[in-house]
Formats: structure tokens, C-alpha cells, sequence
């Protein structure tokens, strides 16, 4: 090793090239490891964790919104159930549920994302049914527990993973 240390001070522009070539490796193990902890920490897949920690915010933000909100539903063709709920925000939360799903699943779009010209016009989803949050809170996990009324009367809690929007679990309320 000292006779590397004594080489590397002989020879300057030896020890140049030797710090630009590996300067540039260790960021991007830095960063590759600074990812891996954050995709591990909100239980998102390797290199979306900011997606992740963006939905977050989302929820917290629109947490006041969503009391007493109403999805509007809409059911495709292939009955795949999808409902929104617009904050006040311009923050949209879209809830999707597939055919023999047994929960749905949620995501924000905020409206910083959406484009004025944008094709998507909210104003079109129509009402077919509808669904009152109840109340929501956090509980000692981190995840989203929202309880929702439907219209037949019947209330689910759902356990919401803020991360990614999925449902982890769902009672009667």
C-alpha cells in the first residue's frame, strides 16, 4: 500500500486519472444506495421511490378534502370500476377496481401535473354510483384508514398504503 501512496505522488497526472475514473462510480453507488433505502423504506419498487414519496404528500395534503367526499363512478365496458374524487386543490384521487378485485386501488394525480390542454376533462365523469368518505385518519403503521359509506348503507374501512395507493386490508366498518 505505501508503495502504491509513494507511486500515485510520483506521478501526477497517474493520480488524476485514477481520481476521475473513480470519483464518477462512487455517486453513482451513492446515489443507487440512497435509492435502494428510500424504495425500501415506503415499500416501493427500486427507482420509484420519489413516485412513492410524491403520493404521500398527496394524501396529506388533500387529507381535509377527502371528509365527507363522494366518488363519482363510472363502470367501462369491461367492468372495470373507476372513481374520482376532485379536491379543491385541483388534486385528483382516481380509485380503480378490476373485475374479481377485491379491493380497489388508489392514486393521486396532482393537478401541477395535469395540462390545461390536456384531454381529460373532469366535468364528464357522470355520477352512475356513489360512495361518502366517512372519516380518515393514519394509524400506527402508516397507513391511510379510511372508512366509506355506500349508498346501499353498508361501510367499509379500507388500510391504505399512502405510498402506493394499495389497499392492504378491508373490514365492515
Amino acid at each position: 500500500m505505501k508503495e502504491l501512496l509513494k507511486f500515485i505522488k510520483d506521478n501526477p497526472k497517474v493520480s488524476a486519472t485514477i481520481i476521475t475514473t473513480i470519483t464518477p462510480g462512487i455517486f453513482a453507488a451513492a446515489a443507487a444506495t440512497f435509492e435502494m433505502y428510500r424504495a425500501y423504506a415506503t415499500g416501493a419498487e427500486w427507482g420509484k421511490s420519489y413516485y412513492a414519496i410524491e403520493q404521500k404528500a398527496l394524501w396529506e395534503n388533500n387529507l381535509p378534502c377527502m371528509q365527507n367526499s363522494k366518488f363519482s363512478y363510472i363502470t367501462n365496458n369491461h367492468k372495470v370500476e373507476i372513481g374520482t374524487v376532485v379536491c379543491e386543490t385541483g388534486d385528483v384521487l382516481i380509485s380503480a377496481k378490476k373485475p374479481g378485485q377485491d379491493h380497489p386501488a388508489f392514486k393521486w394525480v396532482s393537478w401541477g401535473k395535469i395540462s390545461t390542454d390536456s384531454a381529460l376533462n373532469i366535468d364528464l365523469i357522470s355520477t352512475a354510483e356513489a360512495g361518502t368518505i366517512l372519516s380518515q385518519h393514519y394509524n400506527e403503521k402508516g397507513e391511510l384508514v379510511q372508512e366509506v359509506q355506500e349508498d346501499d348503507g353498508s361501510c367499509i374501512r379500507y388500510y391504505i398504503n399512502p405510498y402506493n395507493g394499495q389497499v392492504t386490508y378491508s373490514e365492515p366498518c
